[in-house]
Order: C-alpha cells, then sequence, then structure tokens
C-alpha cells in the first residue's frame, strides 16, 4: 500500500463516524421489527425470492424443482432475510482510472468512495458484495458484513487497479446483477467512459435503487499551454504528440470534453439513477462524503 493510500483511507475511517451517513433502498419501511430495510439479503425469512441459476455453495434444500424441470437448469429459490440491505459495488479498475494531475487519481477517488460505501453499511449492520472490473477479468467478491469484510474487499479493490487493457463496465453491472436476484442498492464507480454503459445501467436500476459516482479529473475537460506534450492511452496503446500551445487546439479539445460531459449525464438522467460528480482536487473528502450523507429537508 503507498502512502497516499494509507493516506485517503485513513481520512475516510476517521471521516466516516462524523458524517450523517444513511443508504437506503426503494424498498425502506418503519417497522422497528424489520430493521432500517424491507429487503435486503437472503436469509432465513419467511418471504419467497425468485429463482435463480444453482450455484456453489447453495443450500441444496432449496432447490426449486418445479423451476428446475421447466428450464432444464437446477434453480434454487432463495427467501428474503427479515432484516439488513445488500449493498452491491460496482466499480470500474481500468487503466483509464489511473489518471489524475491534482493531488490524486480517479482511482484514489472509487477506493475512497467505496471504502465509505462499506465502511457506512458496516454502521447499518448491512452486507457488501462487490464486483471489480479489471480487463480480461471480473472479479465478484460475495457479499458480507463487519470490518473483517470490508478489509478484505478494500484490499482486493487496490490489487485490481491496472495500467494496461480494456474493460467493460457494462458487463461487469450486468454480471452483478445476477447475483443479486433481491432488490438492493447498487453503487457504481466509474468515469463512464464504456459506450455501452447506458443500457446496464437501464437494466440495473430497473429492480434495484442505482447510485452513479462519476470520477474525473479537471485536466480531461480544459488545457493550458505547456508546449508540445506526449501522452499514451493504455487502453489503446498509442502515443499521441499534442501541441498545447495552439490556441484552436485547446479550444477543439474544450467542445469535444464538453460534448462527452453532455452525452454523458444526459444518458445518466435517462438511466433513472441519482448520480454524483467527484473530482480529484483538494475537495476529495467532502465530495465523498456526499454519495453516502444522509439529505435533511
Amino acid at each position: 500500500m503507498s502512502d497516499r493510500t494509507a493516506d485517503i483511507l485513513r481520512a475516510v475511517r476517521t471521516a466516516v463516524p462524523t458524517w450523517r451517513t444513511s443508504l437506503h433502498t426503494k424498498n425502506s419501511v418503519d417497522s422497528p421489527f424489520a430493521g432500517m430495510h424491507k429487503t435486503a439479503r437472503y436469509g432465513p425469512g419467511e418471504e419467497w425470492s425468485d429463482a435463480r441459476l444453482y450455484q456453489p455453495g447453495d443450500d441444496v434444500r432449496r432447490i426449486d424443482w418445479p423451476a428446475t424441470a421447466r428450464s432444464g437448469s437446477v434453480q434454487v429459490r432463495s427467501t428474503l432475510a427479515d432484516r439488513g440491505m445488500r449493498i452491491t459495488l460496482v466499480v470500474d479498475c481500468s487503466p483509464s482510472m489511473q489518471f489524475g494531475t491534482n493531488t490524486l487519481t480517479k482511482a484514489d477517488l472509487a477506493l475512497a468512495t467505496a471504502a465509505a460505501v462499506a465502511l457506512t453499511a458496516t454502521r447499518q449492520s448491512d452486507s457488501v458484495a462487490a464486483m471489480l472490473v479489471t480487463p480480461g477479468e471480473l472479479k465478484w467478491i460475495e457479499p458480507g458484513s463487519g470490518v473483517a469484510h470490508t478489509n478484505v474487499l478494500l484490499r482486493s479493490l487496490q490489487r485490481s487497479f491496472v495500467s494496461e487493457g480494456t474493460a467493460s463496465v457494462a458487463e461487469g453491472m450486468i454480471r452483478a446483477n445476477g447475483h443479486a436476484t433481491a432488490p438492493g442498492l447498487f453503487v457504481v464507480i466509474s468515469d463512464f467512459l464504456d459506450p455501452g454503459v447506458g443500457s446496464a445501467l437501464r437494466k440495473v436500476s430497473a429492480r434495484h435503487k442505482t447510485v452513479a459516482v462519476v470520477t474525473e479529473d479537471r485536466f480531461e475537460h480544459e488545457l493550458f499551454s505547456a508546449g508540445l506534450v506526449e501522452v499514451y492511452d493504455p487502453e489503446t496503446e498509442e502515443f499521441m504528440l499534442l501541441d498545447t500551445d495552439s490556441e484552436r487546439f485547446r479550444e477543439r479539445f474544450a467542445t469535444e470534453a464538453a460534448r462527452r460531459r453532455t452525452a454523458r449525464d444526459s444518458m445518466l438522467r435517462s438511466s433513472g439513477v441519482e448520480s454524483h460528480v467527484l473530482e480529484c482536487g483538494p475537495n476529495w473528502l467532502k465530495d465523498v462524503a456526499s454519495v453516502v450523507s444522509r439529505r435533511v429537508a
């Protein structure tokens, strides 16, 4: 763990207990006997959930034989636990997340946000699962709760950020959605450069409350005059030489960047998700707090 990463996690761990945090699904209830949420995770409850494909480790006593006969594949039916909520993190670990020109990178912001969500879930006695989207691999972390589980999740996330290759956040969301058949909370952390992410967000948000956390750096949207600058795209493995002294080039860059941001924001609105934009800069901790803080009217 780098000194910067250690400092970021230390700052988040110190700050979370001081925030008025609250994470909710679409199905919150007021009953003191049901916890904060109507449904959240599978467990020994009495309400049946949907049938899904059998996975190693499932209780064989919950095999749904009629559904198995109809589908031709082994199906299990889970019950909804009486309390607690399932929170699913989908974290973009692709090379574009390594970009950052100020005090931290977009990957640092993603790690800080994931830590804030997981620590808040621990305070609420909720469970957290995670899909880590890396080039060539989707890493699924089974749901769990408590400090020990949070530490394991964050260590795995730290090791997952890579500097080369391409990854599909859309595929990661769809795969994670298959693991979470009961309604819960999805938190997707990415720079949302994946062109197929809109349809995946709409599919996930149709069943789960979905929060899109956008990470960005100001130098993705504006350039300053600094002469000839060579840049490298780790996802395409291409080098480019940019003449940042050219006013015309800087204007074209800003126009194209504004077009991308407008398209991204329009996609997020049409997907029906709650969105937050976090910038690599001195106010990063305040931005992270906005993701998990309770709104007070």
